[in-house]
């Protein structure tokens, strides 16, 4: 987990999202991927909102 560039997490353990920042203690962006997105598949969107992340 520590040589991630971002950690994505899936709708359906969203609720983990504060863990896992806490975990990484701000070193690392993490997000949870939109309901909408990660029901479509949509890697697309998924990989360009992650770009907007990274700067």
């Amino acid at each position: 987990m520590n040589e991630a560039d971002v950690i994505l997490l899936g709708p359906q353990i969203g609720y983990a999202k504060g863990d896992f920042e806490k975990a990484v203690e701000g070193r690392i962006p993490v997000a949870v991927i939109p309901m909408v997105d990660y029901g479509r598949m949509d890697a697309a969107k998924i990989l360009d909102d992650v770009k907007k992340m990274l700067g």
